[in-house]
């Protein structure tokens, strides 16, 4: 079995010789942004783990307390939908403030082309939920029109 520690910076540099970038590491941790300097992933090995963790923070959570716990809620019950978070789950960070992305693979089971698809797949998959969540977002924030025929009523 390979140290995690050893084959976490075997994959880190891979990525470097696979794109002529350089990802540094800090804490255990590399960030991949993309052109625009948008964060799209950050790969971290937790200390004494052989768990690779890939997250993204995917949505701030509102200020308001009431709007704060039903947004997380109605995000959080995603997680009961495997099939179309493909293995992934989402979390609350530890101040509260914003929704992650979080997926985990053991470390041992990654081929240099198991982590280049597994890369993808995850930046592929987070930029579809972060696109359908500014949507339904978008559609929430809209003020509602009155109805001509009945203008007491809201629809």
């Amino acid at each position: 079995m390979t140290d995690p520690q050893a084959r976490f910076e075997q994959l880190i540099q891979h990525l470097r010789d696979l794109t002529g970038l350089d990802f540094p590491l800090e804490n255990n941790s590399c960030t991949l942004v993309d052109s625009s300097d948008e964060e799209k992933i950050v790969l971290e090995l937790p200390e004494k783990s052989d768990l690779l963790l890939l997250h993204r923070m995917m949505a701030r959570l509102p200020a308001d307390p009431a709007i704060r716990t039903g947004r997380a809620l109605q995000l959080l019950a995603l997680n009961s939908h495997p099939e179309k978070l493909r293995g992934a789950w989402f979390c609350i960070d530890n101040q509260a403030r914003a929704i992650h992305l979080m997926l985990g693979q053991s470390l041992e089971s990654l081929s240099d082309g198991n982590f280049e698809n597994l890369i993808f797949n995850y930046v592929e998959l987070a930029d579809n939920l972060a696109k359908e969540m500014k949507e339904e977002e978008q559609e929430i924030g809209k003020p509602s029109r009155p109805d001509l025929q009945n203008p007491g009523i809201q629809v």
